[in-house]
């Protein structure tokens, strides 16, 4: 997230440098501007139902990682116009025809138009994600995806009797309850998009440099400084990023050089930044995404998920605190 938003501020500066932006860069900038103020105004005030809410946050996502991508790509750039699209006419679909949709698929029925805009609304937010996070993603959920289609292929142990095409679209999204428009979809909503905009808040405004500086501190009077200023910063870095990939972006350009240059090994300078960027997914308030989806999932409040955390994160990072001060004493490294 955070590298993302760094190349982000350099792709916009030069293209200050270079001239006026593009059409499509406007449109990306007012809508990703547009989705923040919606967000924020919908915690306040419900403009619609659930579903409403849901399935507008998932066309402005849509639209928004592939006008992202159309800015960046040098091929096959006509792709993009066409997922946005696909990703415009099942959602506005819903927008438009939910209270019919949720009294014909109630009842278990879709018509061949209403199971062409559920193969739509499967198949878009697998795109989307392939681009926005990568291949493994989308492999894991295509091989789920399988598993429904031809579970009953499989011994009885593991299988299952089969299910028909008409029901597996139903359930993954047109029946707009379960699958695409479930839990998942409501975590995203209610909790993951606030708090990765309040982290990238934060970092923009300084407060990345600050954490960094007040670990600086802290490593310069215990022994093993360098490492202990990795643990220290991605732990408090780790409250406004839950992404142990950013966090190693962010800190590990200033700690492995150091860690190194104090005498620890490359393979341990760089186990040491992994290891403390990775707890940054268990330290409160911005966890990761799989404190949203506790949350959703147990109907539990997230503030109390955040506490319960605080225990585990603080033992987690004492481990690693501990760790380093021992064997930084055993090689004798300051």
């Amino acid at each position: 997230m955070v590298q993302t938003i760094e190349d982000e501020e350099t792709g916009l500066y030069e293209k200050a440098k270079a001239g006026p932006y593009s059409l499509a860069d406007k449109i990306y900038v007012g809508l990703a501007v547009g989705m923040v103020i919606l967000q924020l105004v919908s915690t306040y005030h419900m403009f619609q139902g659930t579903v409403g809410q849901q399935n507008i946050h998932l066309m402005l996502s849509l639209v928004i990682v592939f006008l992202y991508k159309f800015r960046k790509a040098r091929r096959f750039r006509w792709l993009f116009p066409v997922f946005i699209i696909l990703s415009l006419i099942p959602t506005v679909y819903v927008q438009l025809f939910q209270s019919d949709l949720e009294f014909t698929t109630g009842m278990g029925r879709a018509d061949t138009f209403d199971m062409a805009m559920g193969i739509i609304l499967v198949v878009m937010p697998l795109v989307g994600c392939l681009f926005a996070f990568g291949k493994p993603l989308v492999i894991t959920a295509i091989l789920f995806l399988g598993y429904v289609f031809l579970g009953q292929y499989l011994p009885p142990s593991i299988g299952h009797g089969g299910f028909t095409l008409e029901r597996i679209i139903l359930r993954l999204s047109i029946s707009l309850n379960s699958g695409v428009y479930g839990l998942f979809l409501q975590a995203s909503l209610s909790y993951v998009y606030l708090f990765i905009v309040f982290g990238a808040v934060l970092q923009i405004t300084g407060a990345t440099e600050f954490f960094m500086t007040l670990a600086r501190l802290v490593g310069k009077r215990v022994r093993g400084g360098a490492a202990q200023t990795a643990v220290v910063g991605s732990g408090l870095l780790g409250m406004i990023c839950g992404s142990p990939m950013a966090n190693v972006a962010i800190t590990g350009a200033y700690t492995i050089p150091a860690m190194k240059a104090s005498g620890f090994s490359p393979h341990l300078a760089g186990a040491v930044e992994a290891a403390a960027s990775t707890g940054g997914q268990i330290m409160p308030p911005v966890m990761g995404a799989a404190a949203f989806l506790m949350a959703a999932i147990l109907g539990i409040p997230y503030s109390r998920i955040m506490l319960i955390a605080f225990i585990p994160a603080f033992l987690y990072y004492f481990s690693c605190f501990s760790y380093i001060f021992f064997a930084a004493g055993r090689w004798r490294i300051t």
